[in-house]
């Protein structure tokens, strides 16, 4: 019968060869940071592969860099830049900071133009857009050109994974499994012009756990985190698989986050379908036939 003892130890059996882990006061083991990982991503195309309708195009459009915004070169990624700045111009021009906004079209409207600076590279992000102004001056801009960029600004954490028992599963003893760190926490972020805001939330919804053998776990929630002292044949109540048979090589355990987003400003809301962030591990499947102690 297992024990708490038998959950914080791993059976490895192998032609016969015990291999010694090493000592762990927690049976579990995180493999963020790239450990044990591989081809960890986070998903977040907002601007290029999720479309809000009605919004126009993506917001890098006419967008350049150079250390001021002023000069020419390469546009920053969607969902780089945290939040725009705007500013009116008085120009017929149509261009701002060489992004270009087209011909006026009419004398009504007046240049707007946005930047945005990525603090990882220092880059800019440059835009330019013809704009009505109310009789205060205000541009009025449709609230779903800024859900757009509110969307694309949004920095989802990449999850991390971590799972008891550690480094090797054994066939028949319940895997549980959890996210760490910042992986199941709400994100938001925020595009403004003078006199309307519009603010986008990302809500983590679901975890999907590919098993590598075949199987496919549905979370709801991060999972709980098995702690010592805790039964040790128990399921997880909440995230967890049984392995039936040991795996010849290691499988590999692909997980997909699946955001709910959804943005309010202006007196309209929507929704954003199709955000999600991406992690995965390796580990073998073994049968219990050695004791080796952590």
């Amino acid at each position: 019968m297992f024990t708490d003892r038998l959950r914080r130890a791993v059976f490895i059996a192998a032609v016969g060869l015990a291999v010694v882990l090493g000592s762990s006061a927690n049976a579990y083991a995180d493999f963020g940071g790239g450990v044990e990982s591989d081809g960890d991503s986070v998903e977040v195309d907002a601007g290029t592969e999720v479309e809000v309708p009605g919004s126009g195009g993506s917001s890098e459009d006419g967008a350049t860099s150079g250390g001021d915004g002023s000069g020419g070169g390469t546009s920053v990624p969607a969902g780089q830049c945290p939040n725009y700045e705007y500013e009116l111009v008085d120009s017929d021009s149509g261009t701002y900071k060489g992004a270009s906004a087209g011909e006026r079209p009419s004398k009504e409207h007046q240049l707007m133009g946005r930047w945005c600076r990525n603090p990882h590279t220092g880059t800019t992000q440059v835009g330019a857009e013809w704009v009505l102004v109310d009789e205060d001056g205000n541009p009025t801009v449709d609230p779903v050109v800024l859900a757009q960029q509110a969307v694309d600004s949004l920095q989802l954490p990449k999850p991390k994974i971590a799972a008891s028992p550690e480094a090797a599963q054994l066939v028949r003893l319940p895997v549980w499994m959890w996210l760490e760190g910042a992986s199941w926490e709400s994100q938001s972020a925020s595009a403004s012009v003078p006199g309307l805001t519009v603010t986008a939330n990302a809500v983590p919804a679901a975890a999907t756990w590919e098993m590598g053998d075949g199987a496919t776990v549905e979370c709801a929630g991060p999972g709980t985190a098995w702690a010592a002292g805790m039964d040790a044949e128990a399921a997880s109540p909440d995230c967890g698989h049984t392995y039936t048979q040991p795996s010849e090589d290691e499988l590999k355990v692909s997980l997909t986050v699946t955001w709910e987003v959804t943005w309010s400003g202006g007196g309209e809301s929507g929704t954003v379908p199709g955000m999600v962030t991406t992690a995965s591990v390796t580990w073998p499947v073994v049968e219990s036939h050695a004791l080796v102690t952590r």
